[in-house]
């Protein structure tokens, strides 16, 4: 959730950004909702100004979708919402 009010925050004026986002329990949706939002006028929070060149990101995916139990079972972790 932390990542997506900071991506929807981001201002419109934006023209250059690096992120870093590590240790922080990021899962695969975190990871790339602020990627979304350049060069894509589709995406609902696009950054007009703010040129692919310009963005940097470092970050791993630490929360993974699905777990694997002890018996083998695959147990899904994460609720994905359809409002970003």
């Amino acid at each position: 959730e932390g990542v997506l009010l900071i991506s929807r925050a981001l201002p419109k004026t934006l023209t250059s950004l690096s992120v870093v986002l590590l240790k922080n329990g990021i899962s695969r949706r975190g990871m790339f909702c602020i990627d979304r939002q350049v060069g894509d006028p589709s995406a609902e929070f696009h950054l007009p100004l703010l040129k692919p060149e310009c963005f940097s990101k470092v970050a791993d995916i630490e929360l993974h979708e699905f777990k694997e139990e002890e018996d083998g079972t695959l147990t899904r972790q994460l609720d994905f919402r359809s409002n970003f």
